[in-house]
């Protein structure tokens, strides 16, 4: 009888023994699961402040560049792709030395044969496409297509030949020679995955008289939005 009530005292301490295991292992689990949730919003995070970084360099880059050349510049920049780069005016038409007519899409002319798209080059793979209105590409570094970083998305756009933001496709922030450009909202942040909604997080005001550009840790309002005179 003894030895009975032994074994079921050994099998009930084995019983509870693997119970707090199970317990443990799974508190285990959960703080692994939070340590890696809060190391991918951080990254996230650092990801957010470099995409605003480099675009805020584009801006003023382009800016300073529109008046020592003497040239008008854009930033172009696809929603869609998650992309942004620079292009100059390589045309004498002096119409297309202004701003676009307010809600006047962003075109795009074929050369070399094909559809033009900044980044790539021509045919006879030595000259960079012309992406619509006289404008082209650079063999500039600088003026490079970058793509934000996975998770980093850029939400919409808002200039001054705009009255509504563009919220998708592709949209352009124009740089002028007289040291002004557009007055411009540039909405960032973040997507987990593709089937859910991006929450925006960060809002780029850049300056068109100056060709400053200011990082808002926060979503500006459209109404907020003051239009300068073109000059």
């Amino acid at each position: 009888m003894r030895a009975g009530f032994d074994g079921r005292r050994a099998l009930s301490g084995s019983r509870g023994f693997t119970l707090i295991e199970l317990i443990v292992s799974i508190t285990i689990g959960l703080i692994v699961i939070g340590l890696v949730t809060v190391s991918i919003n951080n990254i996230r995070r650092a990801d957010l402040k470099k995409s605003s970084g480099m675009m805020s360099s584009a801006m003023r880059y382009l800016y300073n560049l529109a008046v020592i050349n003497n040239t008008p510049y854009r930033m172009v920049i696809d929603m869609e792709k998650g992309a942004f780069w620079g292009e100059a005016l390589e045309t004498n038409d002096p119409c297309n030395r202004y701003l676009p007519a307010e809600g006047e899409e962003m075109s795009v002319t074929e050369s070399e044969g094909r559809m033009g798209v900044a980044g790539e080059p021509g045919q006879d793979g030595d000259e960079p496409a012309q992406t619509g209105n006289g404008y082209r590409k650079q063999k500039d570094n600088l003026l490079s297509e970058r793509e934000l970083p996975r998770g980093i998305v850029i939400t919409g756009i808002l200039t001054s030949h705009h009255r509504d933001a563009q919220r998708e496709g592709r949209a352009a922030i124009h740089f002028f020679p007289g040291g002004y450009a557009e007055r411009a909202y540039v909405w960032l942040g973040e997507q987990a995955s593709p089937e859910e909604e991006p929450e925006e997080m960060v809002t780029l005001d850049l300056d068109g008289l100056m060709g400053s550009v200011k990082r808002h840790n926060e979503v500006l309002d459209e109404s907020s939005f003051v239009r300068e005179s073109d000059g």
